[in-house]
């Protein structure tokens, strides 16, 4: 059979020889027509069949299949495998050339001059061998890009995968705590992470056992969450009112009856202990953020939220906005706030009305599940923790993935830009000193962004890997030096690892939340001791749970925080830079006046990496291979920018944007960026001569002084924002140094006022610490709140500690500021309206005995010529007694957490970009712009529009989406002109303030106890015990005496503290004393 093929052949191949006189130099065609052998396998068919461009054995482009190596017979020919380079085919004549003189060079010689022959046989011109362009039709002529995009996603998955195993097997380890190495028994993560309070009247000593106990105490001792009034309004069986469920719903629910409102005769004792915990920040602050991670719905927290709001309202004048203004000062600004905001508002927002209606089907199967699984309360199954976590990890490893392919494709870039710069060159690089400059700043960017993780994983070793040491712990130094030396070697994984441990925090949060949200008291009212013992157990247990959950939170925000640095980093340093050098390649290195086209070379490499043909397709074919391969990357690399902004942007607010906000910031970044690289593009472009220019022609600015300008213009802007924030900016004490380095980075590229994200309580704690505040003094004012009927009435005559008291005095049994201190009594009413006054024009100092002398002696104060007529030391007595007083009862130097006002530090930041814009139109001006078939052109029209969109965009942030956009008092049309004074440093900005309306917290207090003492006296034959808020001491006494003691204390009530219209007390005449 191989004999009879072979012959079939010979003879086949016989005929097709074209007989004389047409012989010579011709080829026959299967359909029996004769061609010129030139024209055989030329990549044109000339054959009506097409034969002569057939690859089949014996075909044009193979005619002598018996030829070993499989090359094409171009023109006919007969072509061979090269001797000493094999994979090069050429004529039979040149091979025997490179045989006989063992040269090699030989196999690509051609018969023309100054041609290159293709490793498949073919020749070209000299001239296109390695010029960027694909000539060759198996693409031999230039260097071949091995790698494709799908390799750098594969890698960039097992990157992803492989860092997030490293945090999950070192948290397996940190767990078991292999011979005490993460951590000791009294350790906790890390002293920059512990949250600096004090410790609580009674702290746990040293060498306890009992360490769980000392861990709550540091960082949420039970005295700063309000335990009475959380349970008295998470009591749903007695407290409330109620009503049956539907079928469906009961079926769903598991629940047979949904709460209301609260009932009637609970009001009054409700809102009583809600006043007394108003002025107690940290303890107002514990009270909403339990309702809100206790609550599973926004709807189900408006039922306690609205009874909250409408007591707000009370002390607040029904002045909506006022109530708006306390909750941000006393709660922050956080997802939670936003979510307390959204309860109360008149539509809540269309995420909570969905999670509102699909909550009963989540109740349902989360009660099938735990059935099914059989798993006890406040447990979770193993298949439902691994469920869990693989869920919260699926979007942070999408994102993750995509953050590091920018990364690993940067790379790329480079060796793309390389490479190419090579080929173009002819490995002379340093002839064009443009394009080498551009490769270099890549390069620079990249390893600077590399740096800068290695300097961040030292710096946070111990809060990555949760290794660190308490105060009262042994210090074991190797160990923390293991740490950072780890952390050190796996810089380039630790963004990896750190959004691991997010990602654990997140989901064991979410699971502990849950297991709050579900842990509800029987529905009935308890009757029997064991039943009561029941439901104080559960009140424990949920206050035990919220607890877990505040520090989970802490953590979950940490770990956000900084992977928000990483990211953050990478795209201002590195996806920036890869953008200027992109633009920068095509529309300069691009022009036919270059000596080299390096975006030609570019253009090629990129369309293999990412998989594109060059020749054949549709793409090809419209010459959009440049067009959609640079313009896909620079459309990825903005995305990537500003997705870190936006992200940093949230974090640092603590999560309380929306999603539509982070769009529209999105827009606001993205133009403020557009208008950065406008800078950048303009500045080095000019440096290279334009298309029109004649060879003679020289550029206006040099390369040299381009760089020097925009490395001018870097650092001038770098050094101004960072003295303004350091100087100016409001909070910038509160950061850390990474923070700061951070924060200044960014606004080199937009404008982002300077914010850090904080822990709430810490902060509240940071402040009552500044003003002065001893564990004692506030567990003493605490336990006094609780005996309280007056706010001019808040202590005993004798304090907890037996120290007598020399500021108040006793009458009738009621405590008040000793009125024998005071020269003139008629002054105390103007004293606490001038100290709370000039205390609420800066909240965030403390008022102390100095500065209140000082402003009220001021030439502005009313109260000047009155004070001036009495002793100094009178008036520094008096002063003293009423800003102890109102501080001792919370109404001064309060901590607070008060938003910094940033109106001046936009102005100030946006003008600096205003003037780094002119500066780089100035310079385009010099250089004459770029030249028209009309005019010159200057890019001051993209700047301005970029710049004027930006501002548009953060307008309607601050206006539409913003959290608390309702406290923004100024319009849009007149507000600048209002703020102009405050931005140019003219006048003071204003700081957020909230104050409560002392009468309406004194009627409340007063109509409780008034109800009170009603009840008390007509039930006075049966009682033998008082309540802990009796306002009588606990003694025996007929009924007609306490009734009558009862009305006296009222009428002496009426005559002390008598309140007027303004919020002021009715001043003391001296008929009434």
């Amino acid at each position: 059979s191989t004999f009879y093929n072979f012959l079939k052949g010979k003879i086949y191949n016989l005929q097709k020889v074209c007989p004389p006189p047409e012989g010579g130099g011709m080829w026959k065609c299967l359909d029996g027509r004769c061609v010129e052998s030139e024209q055989v396998c030329d990549g044109v068919e000339h054959c009506e069949d097409g034969s002569d461009e057939g690859r089949q054995p014996y075909g044009g482009c193979n005619s002598y299949p018996d030829q070993p190596g499989n090359c094409y017979s171009w023109g006919g020919e007969e072509y061979t495998r090269c001797p000493g380079l094999g994979e090069v085919c050429t004529t039979l004549e040149f091979a025997e050339v490179a045989n006989s003189s063992v040269d090699t060079a030989a196999c690509r010689r051609c018969p023309g001059q100054e041609e290159w022959r293709c490793n498949d046989g073919r020749c070209i011109k000299d001239s296109e061998y390695r010029n960027g362009i694909p000539d060759c039709e198996d693409k031999s002529d230039e260097v071949d890009l091995e790698i494709e995009w799908f390799l750098i996603f594969v890698s960039t998955v097992i990157t992803v995968t492989f860092g997030l195993g490293i945090s999950f097997i070192c948290r397996l380890l940190n767990k078991k705590n292999i011979q005490n190495f993460f951590h000791c028994n009294f350790c906790s993560s890390s002293k920059r992470c512990k949250v600096n309070q004090y410790y609580p009247s009674s702290p746990v000593r040293k060498g306890n056992s009992n360490n769980e106990i000392k861990e709550k105490d540091l960082f949420f001792p039970s005295d700063d969450i309000p335990t009475d009034l959380i349970n008295m309004l998470d009591d749903k069986a007695t407290n409330w009112e109620t009503k049956k469920k539907g079928k469906l719903m009961r079926a769903m629910t598991g629940s047979f009856f949904s709460t209301s409102t609260l009932k009637a005769q609970v009001i009054l004792e409700a809102k009583r202990k809600y006043v007394l915990v108003h002025n107690d920040s940290i303890r107002y602050h514990h009270l909403y953020m339990y309702f809100a991670n206790r609550c599973s719905t926004v709807k189900e927290l408006a039922k306690v939220t609205n009874h909250l709001f409408s007591w707000e309202k009370e002390m607040h004048c029904q002045n909506k906005l006022e109530v708006i203004k306390c909750w941000r000062l006393h709660l922050g600004s956080s997802s939670l706030t936003a979510k307390i905001i959204n309860s109360v508002s008149d539509e809540p927002s269309l995420y909570s009305r969905c999670g509102t209606t699909l909550y009963p089907l989540r109740q349902c199967l989360r009660s099938c599940r735990r059935s099914l699984l059989k798993v006890k309360p406040k447990e979770d199954s193993v298949v439902h923790k691994i469920v869990t976590l693989s869920y919260f990890t699926l979007v942070p490893f999408v994102g993750a993935s995509l953050f590091y392919f920018e990364l690993i494709k940067n790379l790329v870039y480079v060796h793309i830009f390389w490479s190419s710069l090579l080929d173009l060159s002819r490995d002379k690089p340093l002839d064009h000193p443009f394009e080498f400059s551009l490769i270099l700043f890549t390069v620079i960017s990249i390893a600077a962004t590399q740096i800068l993780f290695l300097v961040y994983s030292y710096y946070y070793a111990e809060d990555i890997f949760e290794v660190g040491h308490d105060e009262d712990c042994e210090k074991i130094p190797w160990k923390i030096i293991c740490c950072k030396l780890f952390s050190i070697i796996l810089s380039p994984l630790i963004p990896c690892y750190v959004l691991a441990n997010h990602v654990y925090y997140e989901s064991k949060m979410s699971r502990t939340r849950r297991h709050l949200q579900t842990l509800n008291d029987p529905r009935e009212s308890p009757i029997s001791e064991a039943e009561h013992e029941a439901k104080r157990i559960n009140q424990a247990e949920r206050i035990k749970l919220y607890r877990n959950v505040c520090r989970l939170e802490t953590k979950s925000l940490l770990y956000r925080k900084l992977y928000s640095y990483y990211r953050v980093t990478s795209a201002v340093l590195d996806s920036l830079t890869v953008m200027v050098v992109l633009i920068l390649l095509m529309f300069v290195t691009g022009r036919d006046n270059r000596d080299i086209n390096l975006i030609v070379g570019v253009e090629h490499r990129l369309a293999a990496f990412f998989g594109m043909s060059s020749r054949g397709s549709v793409v090809s074919e419209l010459d959009l291979v440049r067009d959609v391969v640079i313009s896909g990357s620079l459309l990825y690399s903005m995305a990537i920018v500003l997705t870190a902004l936006v992200k940093y942007w949230y974090q640092a607010k603590n999560l309380a944007i929306s999603w539509m906000g982070q769009i529209i910031l999105g827009f606001y970044l993205g133009f403020l960026t557009i208008n950065k690289l406008t800078t950048a593009i303009s500045l080095f472009s000019f440096s290279q001569l334009l298309n029109s220019a004649s060879e003679s022609d020289e550029p206006s600015i040099s390369l040299p002084l381009s760089v020097f300008l925009f490395s001018l213009f870097v650092f001038f802007r770098l050094a101004l924002v960072y003295f303004y924030k350091w100087k100016f900016s409001m909070g910038w004490k509160s950061g850390s140094i990474v923070d700061h380095w951070i924060n200044v980075m960014v606004n080199t590229l937009v404008i982002i006022p300077f914010m850090v994200q904080s822990e709430p309580i810490r902060e509240l704690k940071e402040k009552e610490r500044h003003f002065f505040f001893s564990p004692e003094k506030t567990q003493q004012k605490r336990e006094e709140l609780k005996r309280k009927t007056k706010l001019l009435r808040i202590i005993s005559q004798v304090d907890t500690y037996g120290v007598e008291r020399e500021v108040v005095e006793s009458v009738a049994g009621l405590v008040m500021p000793n009125m024998n201190f005071f020269t003139a009594p008629l002054l105390y009413d103007d004293f606490r309206e001038e100290i709370i006054n000039m205390w609420w024009k800066n909240p965030t100092e403390k008022l102390d005995l100095k500065t209140v002398k000082k402003n009220l002696l001021d030439k502005n104060s009313n109260m000047k010529f009155r004070l001036y007529s009495l002793k100094m030391e009178e008036v520094e007595r008096n002063i003293r007694v009423t800003l102890d007083h109102l501080e001792y009862i919370g109404l001064v130097n309060t901590p607070l957490l008060n938003p910094a006002p940033a109106k001046r530090e936009y102005f100030w930041l946006l003008l600096l970009v205003l003037l780094e814009n002119f500066a780089a139109v100035g310079v385009e001006l010099a250089s004459g712009g770029v030249q028209t078939e009309k005019n010159n052109y200057y890019s001051w029209d993209i700047r301005l529009a970029c710049f004027t969109l930006a501002m548009m965009f953060l307008l309607a942030y601050y206006k539409k989406y913003h959290m608390t956009r309702d406290l923004t008092s100024t319009g849009l049309c007149v507000g600048w002109i209002y703020n102009l004074p405050v931005c140019l440093g003219c006048r003071k900005d204003t700081w957020l303030s909230a104050r409560a309306n002392e009468d309406a917290m004194q009627e409340i207090i007063s109509q409780d106890e008034t109800d009170r003492k009603k009840r008390t006296a007509r039930t006075i034959q049966t009682q033998t015990s008082f309540s802990s808020y009796s306002y009588f001491p606990h003694t025996t006494t007929s009924t007609t005496n306490t009734f009558n003691q009862y009305l006296e204390d009222r009428t002496l009530r009426n005559v002390v503290s008598a309140p007027t219209v303004g919020g002021q007390y009715r001043a003391l005449r001296e008929s009434e004393l």
